[in-house]
């Protein structure tokens, strides 16, 4: 829905109102996106028109205590799957020693031991980590929990639409039982909770609690529900019945966002560029670390592919013929790095995007020999003999990716560029001499 039809609707005598589920999904992401939330939605334009239907708390009170057990099952999932990984790592490890050991007969006591150990410190590190994981670490980073109901008993508090009475529920009840059998929303598609054992009328009691309410204090209504059924929404949006019947009973206005649109608009709307920037720098800043983690392989081979040239077009991180003694670009062999340390992590921003600046120490050998020519007799290859070159030095490597995407995306990424700064530490000529 286009921004200037939000805004023009919000000036005229508008309330907003939460559906349950938007209110339990601000539990569903990050804490560092939950803060950013409650910021965002404790902004006085947004603050001042919020309302909770009382059906609305009453939800959101029973199924807030089911959201920390669906943590708890997730948390205890994610617990069991790295023991699994672990364990197998180390059953295939093991395993692979042992036909060593059977193919080539050779002793593998020793590093078995080692191994072993290994493995106690990595199940170590992943019970650590798991300690310190759990559901009450995650859900109260910062006391999250306590600020999202706080702030939510809050508004309820103050700006709460009443409930029903009972001559109200029983009209509900009976209305509702037509109303599903044909298809009229909101709730129809809820039917099924009734063979579980579950209460079918809970979506239409709040809005029947928000029509009602409407109707008495001459409101229009901002609808936002994360429920994507075609009991809420048709294919023109916002359920063209619904709109309809609102406007009979109220004669005010209806509109209905999904939960992301909602907080698309109101984030362009409310929150300062500052605010905005400030939000996802803490984050990326955070998260920095982890986000290398996640890429290291893949730069690690790309790096390495690097090294594999010898010509300067191809090698970004040096020039062998300006580093390696006596190079003369006759045979130049390289296989892996003995090194590469991540030193330092910048993150500078450029607009909507963030630079990483990414320094490696860097450690590697490269092999290189000179070409004489062939053997008249056989033409076999005549080289001198083989010179080794201990390399040291810096890689840096810039990336660059939108700032926005450090909160759903700690993976991908653009490759700006490739720099070395290296030495050659030491040279053996093959002759024996050392420099």
């Amino acid at each position: 829905m286009e921004e200037n039809i939000i805004d023009e609707f919000l000036k005229n005598g508008t309330i907003i109102v939460f559906d349950t589920n938007v209110w339990l999904d601000i539990y569903r992401v990050l804490p560092d996106e939950i803060a950013n939330t409650l910021t965002l939605l404790n902004k006085d334009a947004i603050k001042n028109k919020l309302f909770i239907p009382s059906f609305v708390n009453t939800e959101f009170l029973k199924q807030y205590h089911s959201l920390i057990s669906e943590h708890n099952l997730i948390v205890e999932k994610v617990k069991s799957q790295l023991k699994d990984t672990i364990a197998g790592f180390k059953i295939k490890t093991l395993g692979n020693v042992e036909q060593i050991r059977e193919r080539h007969r050779v002793p593998i006591d020793e590093i078995v031991k080692k191994l072993e150990s290994k493995f106690g410190e990595l199940n170590k590190i992943a019970d650590e980590f798991l300690e310190y994981n759990d559901t009450q670490n995650i859900l109260d980073d910062e006391g999250i929990v306590d600020r999202v109901k706080s702030f939510f008993e809050e508004i309820y508090n103050t700006q709460k639409i009443d409930c029903l009475n009972k001559d109200e529920l029983f009209e509900i009840f009976t209305e509702g039982e037509q109303r599903y059998k044909n298809k009229i929303p909101p709730g129809y598609m809820d039917k099924s909770k009734n063979e579980k054992g579950g209460f079918i009328y809970g979506d239409l009691i709040i809005w029947k609690e928000i029509v009602k309410y409407a109707k008495e204090q001459e409101l229009n209504v901002l609808f936002v529900t994360n429920d994507v059924k075609e009991d809420w929404f048709d294919e023109n949006g916002f359920h063209s019945k619904l709109v309809g019947e609102f406007e009979r009973e109220t004669n005010h206005k209806i509109i209905g966002l999904m939960g992301y649109e909602f907080y698309n608009y109101a984030k362009n709307k409310y929150l300062t560029a500052a605010e905005t920037l400030t939000d996802i720098d803490t984050y990326i800043d955070d998260h920095k670390e982890e986000f290398i983690d996640n890429i290291y392989s893949e730069l690690y081979d790309r790096l390495n592919s690097e090294l594999y040239y010898s010509y300067g077009s191809e090698n970004k991180i040096y020039d062998p013929w300006d580093i390696l003694s006596e190079y003369d670009g006759s045979l130049y062999e390289y296989d892996d790095f003995d090194d590469l340390t991540v030193s330092k992590i910048k993150c500078n921003r450029n607009g909507s995007s963030v630079i990483i600046d990414i320094t490696f120490d860097v450690e590697f050998t490269v092999y290189t020999a000179e070409y004489f020519g062939r053997d008249d007799d056989t033409h076999e290859v005549i080289l001198s003999p083989e010179r080794t070159h201990k390399v040291k030095g810096t890689i840096n490597v810039l990336l660059d990716k939108p700032a926005s995407e450090f909160l759903f995306d700690l993976e991908n990424y653009a490759l700006l560029d490739i720099k070395g700064a290296v030495e050659e530490t030491e040279y053996n000529d093959g002759c024996g001499d050392e420099y």
